[in-house]
């Protein structure tokens, strides 16, 4: 008897860890709100390490959708969560990953996961007109020195955007379309116990002032949806403001805070020019993914990376880019980037 009771527990409770999940998919056209159908769908649901060098296999699945462009994607899961992504879709961009997280399992329904009605919907957003760009992640200042006068703010680094170089003395760009200063702030000081003794940590904000350069041009903020397969197409042709303050700094010896954000991207208009009616003749946009990183060092800030496409041709606000020619020159190794 007693071996049939534990027996039944441990069915009951293999149940309880790793049950059956599923979740549909509702695939629409981003621009019409028609659904797709014949659209694969790849899904996963997640599951725990087993240790002893033995890892638990995620159960991946696929489907498509049907003509009202829904999918539902059925797997076990240990964790709870499931997920899924659209690739290689022709005429569409990717839909990037999307989780699913179940709220509990049900005793009632031996371990499955509920809800079990979950619907997400993605919406592809069309490719229309891909063209060429200037595609480049900001280029590293250089030696020790420059990067300790940049961070001691005696120094202001300005970046040339075509030239995908800092101006002297920090590179050979020949026009400052976007400056950077710094700035250091002492928040205080906290004595700790190192195994060598007790030693006065102090803890400092560093402020990093981003300011587009001339008459007409800044930066418009810009947080697409994180399913987005491509996040900003067209640059606006008003809403630009020249400066943003990105900071980052340790609050204590284990808290660190910033205030920039992988989500949030930026159009910018560089170099324009306006005609005698005080109108703009000539502009050059872009836009920036990923926001603007400070890059530390031990004491203070080194340089600031961001990954920017630029379309050089003056006026044409498109932003779409082909993916496969980039025109930037001295082009850094920036993996794969999104549209």
């Amino acid at each position: 008897m007693k071996s049939t009771v534990l027996i039944i527990a441990v069915l009951c409770g293999h149940a309880l860890w790793a049950g059956r999940a599923s979740f549909s998919v509702c695939v629409l056209d981003a621009d019409t709100g028609s659904p797709i159908k014949g659209i694969k769908i790849e899904g996963a649901f997640l599951n725990y390490s087993r240790g002893w060098n033995e890892s638990a296999k995620d159960n991946n699945v696929d489907a498509w959708t049907d003509s009202n462009g829904y999918a539902k994607l059925s797997g076990n899961t240990e964790a709870g969560v499931g997920g899924y992504r659209i690739l290689r879709t022709p005429g569409y961009y990717n839909a990037e990953w999307t989780e699913i997280e179940f709220r509990e399992q049900s005793i009632l329904r031996l371990g499955a996961w509920v809800p079990s009605d979950i619907v997400s919907t993605a919406r592809l957003d069309r490719v229309i007109c891909p063209i060429p760009l200037s595609v480049a992640l900001s280029r590293p200042f250089g030696t020790s020195k420059e990067e300790d006068s940049f961070a001691e703010g005696k120094t202001v680094a300005l970046y040339d955007l075509l030239k995908n170089d800092w101006l002297p003395p920090f590179g050979k760009g020949q026009v400052g379309d976007i400056s950077f200063s710094s700035k250091r702030t002492n928040l205080g000081s906290e004595p700790y116990n190192y195994p060598s003794g007790i030693q006065t940590n102090e803890f400092y904000r560093y402020d990093v002032q981003v300011r587009f350069v001339g008459d007409g041009n800044g930066m418009k903020e810009s947080m697409p949806p994180k399913q987005a397969g491509i996040k900003l197409r067209t640059a606006p042709e008003t809403g630009y403001e020249p400066t943003r303050v990105c900071w980052s700094g340790r609050m204590s010896r284990t808290e660190y805070k910033n205030n920039s954000s992988d989500e949030r991207c930026y159009f910018f208009r560089i170099r324009t020019e306006f005609d005698e009616l005080g109108k703009i003749k000539s502009a050059i946009y872009g836009k920036i993914y990923g926001d603007f990183k400070l890059v530390g060092k031990k004491n203070g800030i080194k340089g600031v990376s961001f990954l920017y496409y630029l379309n050089p041709t003056p006026n044409d606000r498109n932003l779409e880019w082909d993916m496969q020619h980039n025109l930037c020159p001295n082009a850094k190794d920036i993996g794969v980037p999104e549209p």
